[in-house]
């Protein structure tokens, strides 16, 4: 019940309503359902809602003509999105970072493209695999699905503050977080949908 109330309090219903018709449209072409995950053993971490299929169509039409970007997500769960970006050949290479093993995928993806880590974000820092993989002319996007730590977030931002081509995408975020992301890190928002979907750009330190 819990998480009923805070969807409802997050989306409008016209909004629920669009999520709801292309997550029944993915399922019936795919044959896949949404995998969910309530079991949590620690308070900072919340159950598994996969990103719904809505608004990873969005994220494919706005980056439909930058392909060369490398896509990371922080939560993956069971890389839904990362799935759902690969089968569309939007981005040159994915990385996901998941804490609970249970959930990640072990088949059915192209791991020669898609790299995932076991991993507790609150233990992410500078000298992570993830950095000696990336150059620094490297052109990556960073996604993040609420419910996450503000705080973390930007810490997390903060760690990729030397690479000038990169992106920050932030759903499900309220707007008093909205605004400490963006005056924290240094955020553009170069697109807002629906109040939820944020697609950022942030300068890069020099």
């Amino acid at each position: 019940m819990l998480v009923i109330n805070q969807i409802l309090n997050k989306y409008s219903i016209t909004l629920l309503f669009k999520i709801i018709f292309f997550e029944i449209k993915h399922i019936i072409s795919s044959r896949t359902f949404p995998k969910f995950y309530f079991k949590t053993k620690n308070n900072k971490f919340h159950p598994l809602i996969p990103t719904p299929i809505f608004f990873c169509e969005i994220i494919y039409k706005y980056f439909i003509f930058k392909r060369n970007y490398i896509f990371i997500d922080f939560g993956c769960g069971d890389a839904k999105i990362i799935k759902y970006l690969y089968q569309k050949k939007l981005f040159k290479h994915f990385y996901g970072y998941e804490i609970n093993k249970k959930i990640m995928p072990k088949s059915g993806i192209n791991f020669n493209k898609i790299s995932l880590f076991e991993k507790n974000l609150y233990n992410f820092h500078i000298n992570e695999k993830i950095f000696s993989l990336l150059k620094n002319n490297s052109f990556i996007c960073l996604y993040f699905y609420n419910p996450f730590c503000r705080t973390l977030v930007k810490k997390i931002i903060n760690f990729f503050e030397k690479y000038k081509n990169k992106y920050i995408i932030l759903l499900g975020f309220n707007l008093k977080d909205i605004f400490y992301l963006k005056t924290q890190c240094n955020l553009i928002i170069e697109k807002n949908y629906y109040n939820i979907l944020y697609i950022c750009k942030n300068n890069a330190k020099k």
